[in-house]
């Protein structure tokens, strides 16, 4: 089998946009990739078309891998390949192109997120050297009954809970949840403080609100004031659902179930590999 790499770049966005619909058809989180939704993921999560790359078997492109560059790190943002490609080799030689192209470059770390049920996924990554580093959950849930306004909650400009989290750093958080994520949101998303601790919501004037990211600085009542927090902007916007992706450090769970919402049951790896 011939097997050929040419960066997303040189094959343009709007046809690699086409394929990715393809090889994700049956992924387990269906996301319709377009255009204008790389250049966003460009803009927000630093996906660098350069470094993705779309493989060809045969003379055909068969699979696509979005990469995403920051310092010295490359994520791999994702990965997928089409239904004859798979099990035959082509999914580790696309890894292995990634793994040696950002080693050419000067990366040190590579990054990735699976999810955890994606066996044969989690198997690839592991088999070209990735190592989990900890389950990455989500939560969902209508808040608390009898929460009253905090008039102490304060709007806060989403830099500063980018900053939070930076400050936070040694959480070690996802790729999205990082504090050089949160400060490419843009209104209608919004920030929020109460006594130490930030918030950054998506969507905040729906009926389901999502919980884009969490800090809280300092070392005292973390949980607590997280809880305070959550709390707090529930009952300034009467959403009847409230989400998190399948992105917060599980060792943290107690900060949102202590919120009242529940975990669902969709989970991730998050994995790193030195380069």
């Amino acid at each position: 089998m011939a097997l050929d790499f040419f960066p997303v770049g040189t094959f343009g966005l709007q046809p690699t946009g086409v394929l990715l619909n393809r090889v994700f058809a049956d992924y387990t989180v269906q996301v319709q990739f377009s255009e204008s939704l790389l250049w966003q993921a460009a803009r927000l999560d630093s996906i660098d078309f350069s470094a993705s790359c779309v493989v060809f078997t045969n003379g055909q492109p068969a699979g696509a891998a979005l990469v995403a560059r920051r310092g010295w790190t490359s994520r791999v943002a994702g990965m997928a390949l089409l239904p004859a490609a798979r099990r035959c080799g082509v999914g580790r030689a696309l890894m292995e192109h990634l793994i040696a192209e950002a080693k050419a470059r000067g990366d040190r770390r590579m990054v990735l997120e699976v999810i955890d049920s994606n066996v044969a996924a989690v198997r690839l990554y592991e088999a070209v050297g990735f190592q989990s580093v900890r389950r990455l959950v989500g939560f969902a849930g209508p808040p608390p009954a009898g929460l009253v306004a905090v008039p102490a909650l304060a709007e806060a400009d989403l830099r500063s809970v980018a900053a939070a989290l930076v400050r936070q750093e040694a959480v070690g958080w996802p790729w999205q949840l990082s504090g050089e994520t949160i400060a490419q949101l843009t209104p209608p998303a919004v920030g929020y403080a109460l006594d130490g601790a930030w918030v950054a919501l998506v969507n905040p004037a729906g009926l389901q609100v999502t919980i884009r990211a969490l800090a809280v600085d300092g070392d005292g009542d973390r949980e607590v004031r997280a809880v305070r927090l959550l709390h707090a902007v529930m009952a300034r916007h009467p959403a009847t659902e409230w989400r998190m992706s399948a992105l917060w450090p599980e060792e943290l769970g107690s900060w949102i179930t202590g919120a009242g919402l529940q975990r669902r049951e969709l989970a991730q790896w998050q994995m790193a590999r030195a380069l």
